[in-house]
């Protein structure tokens, strides 16, 4: 059976998508699955997950050692099947390329199941307030 192609998406690739990335691995561990994450813009190229979001992910039993990459939209819409944005920003992103290279890729949102805060703000780990 053909593995299903999970790619995780945020801006930098060091806090949200790693994160996403190493606790899917962890639940998915002998199922056929290929997960990965990348980021929309290139500012962390090579560079491991921030880390506060490593410290936070040890002491959850995850451990985050994949290096930051930027998103592709070509290689990486012919390799995945699903591409999960972490927050609006990262899924308009997602959505232009869908469009510009005239793929028919559903790419979803997570962002809204697990950084939603009770007073309804959305954060990135960092604390930075996102774009509603």
């Amino acid at each position: 059976m053909k593995p299903a192609k999970i790619l995780f998406v945020c801006l930098g690739n060091i806090c949200r998508s790693p994160a996403a990335e190493g606790v899917m691995k962890s639940l998915a561990k002998g199922l056929p699955l290929e997960i990965q994450s990348a980021g929309t813009a290139g500012y962390h190229i090579g560079e491991l997950p921030d880390a506060r979001m490593r410290s936070h992910a040890r002491k959850r039993g995850y451990y985050l050692i994949s290096h930051a990459q930027q998103f592709n939209s070509s290689t990486h819409f012919e390799k995945f099947d699903y591409i999960i944005a972490m927050d609006e920003n990262n899924l308009e992103t997602v959505d232009y390329w869908t469009k510009k290279l005239s793929f028919h890729f559903s790419s979803h949102i997570l962002h809204t199941i697990f950084w939603t805060n009770l007073t309804n703000k959305k954060t990135d780990p960092t604390g930075d307030l996102l774009k509603r």
